[in-house]
């Protein structure tokens, strides 16, 4: 984290500060390849031999998307120790997001097993069953990426809700006439975008959450030139209320897909 701010907002830095926060960076390792019960993004899912393939409620299966090996993940206090966490989408034009219902997994899915075997014999490795996807972000025709992690720190953006708690609704107001334009500039300077788990978010628009029903960010990929293209500024999120998370429970998931329209 290295922000360089603007002469005018340099007076508010020890605000800013009080903003920090830490989230994992996701990165794709080059020329990297996973095992099955590796994180990664893309390609083919961990799956036991005798698990069912997630489907959607009309029938159809998912898309796997990408997976989480919790022990790889660096130490920190809001994700699972171990287990691993698997994301599904749908292949139509919003990947399965739906708006008023984003919470309802029936066009998408997350799962988490507890355990992990980590033994060839016992999980799939076959998957000609599946029927060919017509809408699939990832790029490189269902391309598999492995994926480390490191722990990192970032302030708070204006687009996410923390904003407005940390530094108030009308903090930019302060500026007068240039309010616009000092707000431009801490946007530029803060981002929350970019692959992450946990920390704040980033939107092509308004953040859905609340302070009154506060939720943690689960998961988030961005747009980028090598992983996934979600189309014009489009990323996805996921995210969990903290009593979920710590009760394993991954059933009230929120989903959150946003290109800007």
């Amino acid at each position: 984290m290295d922000y360089e701010f603007s002469e005018k907002l340099q007076p508010y830095i020890p605000e800013f500060q009080k903003t920090e926060t830490e989230f994992i960076g996701i990165y794709s390792i080059e020329g990297g390849k996973a095992k099955w019960w590796q994180s990664k993004v893309g390609g083919y899912p961990y799956l036991p031999i005798g698990a069912e393939y997630p489907k959607a409620t009309n029938g159809k299966h998912l898309l796997f998307l990408a997976q989480i090996n919790c022990a790889e993940l660096p130490e920190n206090d809001w994700m699972p120790k171990q287990g691993l966490l698997q994301f599904f989408i749908y292949d139509d034009g919003n990947f399965g997001y739906r708006a008023k219902n984003p919470e309802q997994q029936d066009f998408f899915r997350i799962i988490y097993y507890p355990s992990i075997v980590e033994d060839l014999q016992a999980i799939q490795n076959e998957f000609s069953f599946l029927r060919k996807m017509n809408n699939n972000p990832t790029k490189g025709g269902g391309k598999s990426w492995p994926i480390e992690f490191e722990l990192e720190s970032e302030f708070c953006p204006s687009g996410d809700y923390h904003f407005e708690k940390y530094l108030g609704a009308d903090f930019f107001e302060k500026f007068g006439e240039e309010k616009w334009n000092i707000r431009f500039e801490y946007d530029e300077t803060v981002s929350a975008a970019g692959h992450k788990i946990g920390g704040f978010a980033e939107f092509a628009g308004d953040d859905p959450r609340s302070m009154e029903d506060p939720m943690l960010l689960l998961l988030q990929l961005d747009s980028d030139d090598e992983m996934i293209d979600w189309g014009d500024f489009g990323l996805l999120n996921f995210f969990i209320r903290k009593a979920d998370i710590e009760k394993l429970d991954f059933s009230k998931v929120r989903m959150h897909w946003d290109n800007g329209d």
